[in-house]
């Protein structure tokens, strides 16, 4: 984020965890910043593609929202192991997949159908961490979520768990103690 904000002849003047205040000559600047912060995370394959409609319907597929920043050692990981992984490819068949960098105010539809901006409605989820991956149901209720970076064997069971079903009766640790 930082390198995108010098290229911008912005200058970082706080940082808060992976955070950052930057003040920037221009407005054009800013959004360029923005944009070169936004495209500089790890893309897949599997991510929905804008425009981003992530409403849910009865009979659907559950959703699984990747929230990231970039240069995030954890989230580069999450793409250069975890989703290289066969088996948590597999894993992810089952669900819908969108991803967004924490604090970019792209417009999307919610689960709920609401029409919001990326950002606040990773404040309204009370997303702080990157990676977070949160999980909906068909009907759009959030009824998981990865508040850490975890090991692949981890992420493909989060994915098995919510697919499942597992989540209406078990806890995750039951669930994965059960497999283990």
């Amino acid at each position: 984020m930082a390198l995108a904000i010098e290229a911008s002849d912005g200058r970082v003047v706080k940082t808060t965890g992976d955070g950052m205040m930057a003040v920037f000559p221009t407005a054009v600047r800013a959004a360029a910043a923005t944009i070169a912060a936004q495209s500089s995370l790890a893309d897949e394959p599997f991510f929905m593609r804008p425009p981003y409609d992530l409403s849910r319907r009865q009979g659907g597929k559950p959703l699984a929202v990747v929230f990231e920043t970039p240069y995030c050692a954890p989230c580069d990981e999450l793409h250069s192991v975890t989703l290289e992984r066969p088996e948590v490819q597999a894993a992810l068949k089952p669900f819908d997949l969108a991803r967004f960098g924490l604090g970019v105010r792209t417009e999307l539809v919610a689960p709920d159908g609401a029409k919001v901006k990326a950002d606040a409605w990773a404040r309204d989820l009370r997303v702080t961490y990157t990676p977070a991956i949160v999980f909906f149901d068909a009907g759009g209720r959030e009824i998981f979520r990865i508040d850490a970076y975890l090991r692949p064997f981890h992420v493909a069971s989060a994915f098995e768990y919510v697919a499942s079903g597992a989540y209406k009766t078990h806890s995750f640790a039951q669930y994965r103690n059960q497999k283990a």
